[in-house]
C-alpha cells in the first residue's frame, strides 16, 4: 500500500492502510481521537536505550528493530463490538502473530469466531483482564482462547484495581509510565496496561522461535512466571507475574522438535 495517495493498491478493499484501519471511522487515520491506544503502543514497542522517553518491552535495542505494531482502531472513547472481529481478521490476514486487546466488550458470536480463527491460525491473542468495579474477568479476556491478564502494582502484589476471577492465567505490571499522543509520555493505572506488557513478551519469544503456537507460549509464560500471590495459581495474579528475561531464556534452551538441536 503507498501511503496518501487515495489508492487501494494491494486491493484488499481498503484505501491507504499502510500503518493499520481505523474500524470505527473507516479511514487509515489510526492515531484516532483518543489517547488509550497510543499509550499500549508505547508499552509494546517504544524505542529502548535511545534517551528519550519510556522503553517498551520489545522496543528493539540501541536502535536495533523492534517489534513492528500494527494499530487498529475499533472505538474512539468506548470500543464498539460489532467491528472488532473485522479487526481481529485483517490482523490475521496480514501477518500479525500477536493480538493484544485492552478493552472490554459484550460476548459474540462474531468475535468468538473470530478469535477461534486466530488460534487456528497460530496467532497469540492476550487481554485485559478488567478493572473494578466491573465484579469478574472481561470478554474477550474470559475467552478459554484468550491469555486473561490481571495486573500487579509496583510492590510486586495484586493491583488495587485490578479483576479477580478464574481466567486470569499470567499478571503484569499495570501502573506504567508510557507514550501518550501529541508526542507526550503520561503515565496511568488499569489491566489495559498489563496485558501489552505480556504481547511484548511474547514478541521476544517469537522473535526467537518463530515455530511457537499460542499453547506453547501460553505455558512458556506458566512456566517462567515469578509466583508473587499465593503460592501456585491464584485468581488475582494467575501464575504470576510475567518474567521477559526467564521467557525468553526459555525460549533459547528449548529442543522444541526433540532432535538435539536448541
Amino acid at each position: 500500500e503507498i501511503p496518501g495517495n487515495g489508492i487501494d493498491d494491494d486491493q484488499n478493499g481498503l484505501v491507504d492502510d499502510r500503518d493499520g484501519w481505523d474500524f470505527f471511522n473507516n479511514n487509515g487515520s489510526v492515531p484516532g481521537t483518543h489517547w488509550h491506544g497510543t499509550r499500549i503502543a508505547g508499552i509494546i514497542g517504544a524505542d529502548t536505550n535511545n534517551g528519550i522517553g519510556v522503553a517498551g518491552v520489545a522496543g528493539g535495542f540501541a536502535g536495533s528493530d523492534g517489534c513492528r505494531v500494527m494499530p487498529l482502531g475499533v472505538g474512539d472513547a468506548y470500543p464498539l463490538g460489532t467491528v472488532v472481529d473485522d479487526a481481529i481478521l485483517y490482523a490475521v490476514a496480514n501477518g500479525a502473530r500477536v493480538i493484544n486487546i485492552s478493552f472490554g466488550i459484550a460476548q459474540s458470536a462474531a468475535v468468538d469466531a473470530a478469535l477461534q480463527y486466530a488460534h487456528d491460525q497460530g496467532v497469540f491473542v492476550c487481554a485485559a483482564a478488567g478493572n473494578l468495579p466491573n465484579p469478574s474477568v472481561l470478554y474477550p479476556a474470559m475467552h478459554p482462547l484468550v491469555v486473561s491478564v490481571p495486573a500487579t502494582d509496583e510492590h510486586d502484589g495484586r493491583a488495587n484495581f485490578s479483576v479477580a476471577g478464574p481466567e486470569n492465567w499470567i499478571s503484569a505490571p499495570g501502573i506504567v509510565l508510557t507514550t501518550t499522543t501529541g508526542g507526550q509520555y503520561a503515565s496511568g493505572g488499569g489491566t489495559s496496561y498489563s496485558s501489552p506488557h505480556v504481547a511484548g513478551v511474547v514478541g521476544l519469544m517469537l522473535s526467537l522461535m518463530p515455530s511457537l503456537e499460542p499453547g506453547d507460549i501460553r505455558e512458556i509464560l506458566r512456566l517462567t512466571a515469578d509466583d508473587v500471590g499465593a503460592p501456585g495459581w491464584d485468581p488475582e495474579t494467575g501464575w504470576g507475574r510475567v518474567n521477559a528475561h526467564q521467557a525468553v531464556l526459555h525460549v533459547l534452551a528449548s529442543d522444541c522438535n526433540g532432535n538435539g538441536l536448541y
